[in-house]
């Protein structure tokens, strides 16, 4: 039997929870950290008002590669492993892999912002940092 490596959100089993770009606005507004996963380079393009950007993946002359000093990198800048992160990428699924990728290190109250990029960028009432 194969075993499911699929994500599952708060309602299942606590790893995360899954936000709508509005209600990361508003935890942003309270103070929570946003950390963007997507590539630099799609990070310069537009991002979340003082969000952070750490690559989980990273572009290479074959594709896109893991991130190996990802969890290091977050470590550093985010210590407290209880603190609220809202994480985002493109469309999602980065976001996901990077919130496993955390959970792992131990990082409790992880927010997966929905639709990514995509979906903040898409509301024009959401604000926009280049």
């Amino acid at each position: 039997m194969r075993a499911c490596r699929c994500m599952r959100n708060v309602a299942t089993n606590g790893m995360y929870k899954d936000v709508s770009p509005v209600q990361a606005y508003e935890l942003l507004k309270s103070g929570v950290r946003y950390l963007d996963v997507r590539t630099v380079e799609e990070f310069l393009g537009g991002h979340a008002p003082k969000a952070l950007n750490i690559p989980v993946k990273l572009k290479t002359d074959t594709g896109m590669a893991p991130n190996v000093r990802f969890q290091a990198e977050v470590s550093e800048l985010v210590p407290n492993k209880a603190e609220t992160i809202v994480v985002g990428c493109k469309s999602g699924a980065r976001s996901v892999a990077a919130i496993h990728l955390l959970s792992q290190e131990g990082y409790g109250d992880l927010q997966n912002l929905v639709g990514g990029w995509d979906a903040w960028s898409a509301n024009p009432n959401l604000p926009v940092e280049k």
